[in-house]
């Protein structure tokens, strides 16, 4: 069951977005909530003990509610009262609890229910609360508070309030920079167009692409694909981030020398053309505090500027260590909490929140933005076609506007030329 930080912590994040415009003030004494928002009093009941363990592990049933985005949401009924909730002159006092399960979407308690991960140490999408009451396509956190809104809005129609403008953050991982070096990469990457894809064409293209990168460095595919990214984000008017690995040749997980000329260039072309830089925490850096503060004074001295936002390589996410890691190394904004192998809403939100040091039960100072969508995902794990790709990524985006949300998306450099070209052309470009 939530502790009094948690149940306040939760609390505040519902409140902001269903009432961006008003300041709030919360009381709890750990059963349950009250909170006072533009003079109304707002009474928040929370399920019990034993029913909080049984929703963690998807046992506890669930009521069906009509949210104002007119889409079906479960609840958990607290109070035996008829309806949805009770209003008395200036109180309303909810039936169902909108703080136990919205908790553990933002906080990521979940996680810690089985030590299952994947080859790379990620919490699994199967084993998650998301999972096993079907919530992945929605974002129920911003739902209860959009209903939570309504309410107030219908018992209280002078209070006026502000909707918060959505936006589309466009965001890049560069985990590589070069297709073309020595010998035996030329070599694996050109044999690889004619024998593992079978392609003429494909190799006809990535010739003509390995003369111009003898030619010029700079005119490597992945480096001109950044380019391509960049000026597709600036033509839809999108937030355009890039998060660039900060290590040495010769560091574990390194793909590239942050201090070379190549990372240099597209560092400068990035923020020359509008775009933002951030880190892409190394493989071994998401537990790590050393290592990551170490990445980090790398790519700020490389890019001559403070680096406070940033997202770690493959999604590495421990629930108990990873945001003390970011917290200590002076991170302010992260983009990392995704699924891998699924689309949709992890944390149950498309809005930024803090995130929750789960050891110190306490909010911290680093924001995390939700990653909605992943090239990767799309391709790999859903073996989606590009047009049920792009079909499912205006679905996502619609749902984010609906709840007033971010869609972040995550488009690597890698995926557009090659096998990927489609992908680029009839997804990316058609956003």
């Amino acid at each position: 069951m939530p502790t009094r930080n948690a149940i306040a912590y939760t609390l505040d994040h519902l409140l902001r977005v269903a009432f961006p415009n008003f300041a709030n003030t919360i009381e709890t004494d750990g059963s349950r909530a009250e909170a006072t928002v533009a003079g109304i009093r707002i009474v928040f009941p929370l399920v019990d003990t034993d029913s909080h363990q049984k929703m963690m592990n998807g046992k506890l049933s669930a009521e069906r509610l009509e949210a104002p985005t007119g889409k079906e949401i479960p609840a958990f009924r607290c109070r035996d009262e008829e309806g949805i909730y009770s209003v008395e002159e200036t109180a309303i006092t909810l039936h169902y609890d909108f703080i136990s399960l919205p908790f553990v979407m933002l906080s990521r308690t979940d996680e810690l229910l089985t030590d299952e991960r994947d080859t790379h140490g990620r919490a699994l999408y199967k084993n998650s609360v998301a999972a096993k009451y079907d919530l992945i396509e929605i974002p129920i956190v911003d739902e209860y508070a959009l209903l939570l809104r309504s309410i107030i809005q219908k018992e209280f129609p002078d209070t006026q309030i502000t909707p918060r403008e959505s936006a589309f953050i466009s965001t890049h991982d560069i985990d590589l920079i070069s297709r073309f070096g020595g010998f035996y990469t030329n070599l694996h990457t050109l044999a690889a167009d004619l024998f593992k894809y079978r392609s003429l064409k494909q190799f006809s293209t990535s010739m003509a692409q390995f003369r111009a990168c003898r030619r010029d460095e700079l005119r490597d595919p992945y480096i001109l694909a950044v380019e391509m990214l960049l000026e597709q984000d600036r033509t839809n008017k999108r937030r355009s981030l890039f998060f660039f690995k900060s290590l040495r040749s010769g560091d574990p997980d390194a793909t590239y020398d942050i201090f070379g000329a190549q990372a240099a260039h597209l560092i400068r072309t990035v923020t020359e053309r509008g775009g933002e830089i951030g880190l892409h925490g190394s493989y071994f850096s998401y537990d790590n505090a050393s290592c990551f503060n170490k990445e980090k004074l790398y790519l700020e001295n490389v890019a001559e500027c403070p680096i406070t936002q940033g997202r770690q390589h493959f999604l590495r996410f421990d629930a108990k260590k990873t945001p003390s890691v970011w917290q200590n190394c002076g991170l302010k904004d992260d983009f990392t909490l995704g699924y891998a192998e699924r689309e949709g809403f992890r944390c149950g939100t498309c809005h930024p929140f803090k995130l929750y040091d789960i050891a110190n039960d306490r909010p911290l100072q680093v924001t995390e933005h939700p990653l909605i969508a992943m090239d990767g995902t799309f391709q790999q794990y859903q073996e989606y076609t590009p047009q049920e790709a792009l079909q499912k990524i205006r679905q996502l985006q619609q749902t984010c506007e609906s709840v007033e949300g971010d869609f972040i998306l995550l488009w690597h450099n890698t995926f557009v030329w090659r096998e990927y070209t489609p992908w680029y052309e009839e997804v990316f470009c058609k956003m």
